[in-house]
């Protein structure tokens, strides 16, 4: 009885030792593996994920962590890689334990609209044995994806209807952030008055994406303008559509004719009196005339 007691705990013992030996290097790997993650992706404007095509400087941010003890990461080490160029960034900073490595590219002639997906990786670094002063890339510690949009084209604006109803000015327009599925984002919309340049009317969009809006069938008041007109006689309108890159298109006017003067009521006053005694001196006449 007490030999089957004792293979059992043997046994036991076996086992565990076996499963502590083989989690101890599946720890140990993961203690020590690099991290890399993108953590800031902008132009100038500091709208995550996008660039102005028309001009704009890009910058990158990465933090890196679960370096070795000692270790410290230089820019050299750091390589964005984005249509099939392999660029360095321009600085690191930190410890074992967050370091920070940022990029910057100013792109003042521009780039081709559309999107570009990109990877950032950490790579280790071979010093030459003939020379410490040369080194080269060795291999991948560490990476992460990502892509930025570059958006150089302005809203799309189709104002469609113009009238007064009552007291009361109507319209419809519709704005469109383009490209189609890759927008920024509409920022403002006005409405002007082409002949003073007065804004009459501004609609603040609310959030990053928000790439079309239908006035009558996006307002509460169905199309009436919110704004308080005087006067009479043919006025013009136009709609100005900016997005969050700054990118701006205004319509062409369009034009009403329009009355918001009261109608005049003119009060005619009797004299009565005055009639009294125009009838009285007809009745006198008359009379002698008859006699």
């Amino acid at each position: 009885m007490g030999t089957n007691k004792s293979n059992t705990y043997w046994r036991f013992v076996s086992v565990f030792i076996v499963v502590l030996v083989l989690s101890l290097p599946f720890y140990s790997a993961n203690a020590m593996a690099s991290s890399l993650s993108v953590t800031h992706n902008s132009g100038s404007d500091n709208i995550e994920g996008y660039l102005n095509a028309e001009t704009d400087t890009w910058t990158l941010e990465v933090e890196i962590g679960n370096l070795e003890d000692g270790m410290e990461v230089s820019p050299e080490q750091v390589i964005l890689d984005v249509s099939g160029s392999q660029i360095e960034f321009s600085s690191c900073s930190g410890d074992a334990l967050a370091t920070t490595c940022e990029f910057q590219s100013v792109l003042s002639d521009g780039i081709t609209q559309g999107a570009y997906a990109f990877t950032v990786s950490l790579y280790d670094l071979i010093v030459d044995p003939s020379d410490d002063t040369i080194t080269e890339l060795g291999s991948q510690l560490a990476s992460d994806t990502d892509s930025v949009i570059a958006d150089g084209s302005e809203p799309t604006v189709s104002f469609t209807s113009l009238e007064q109803v009552d007291d009361d000015i109507y319209l419809d327009f519709e704005i469109n952030d383009v490209p189609s599925g890759a927008c920024v984002g509409i920022d403002t919309i006005e409405i002007i008055d082409s002949d003073s340049g007065s804004i009459l009317d501004t609609i603040q969009m609310e959030s990053q994406g928000d790439c079309s809006f239908d006035y009558r069938a996006d307002t509460e008041t169905s199309g009436m303008l919110q704004a308080s007109l005087t006067g009479e006689g043919r006025r013009f309108l136009k709609i100005r559509a900016t997005d969050l890159l700054g990118h701006s298109k205004t319509s062409a006017a369009k034009s009403v004719e329009t009355d918001f003067v009261a109608p005049v009521v003119r009060e005619r006053l009797i004299n009565f009196q005055t009639v009294c005694e125009q009838r009285i001196v007809m009745w006198q006449a008359a009379f002698v005339q008859f006699h």
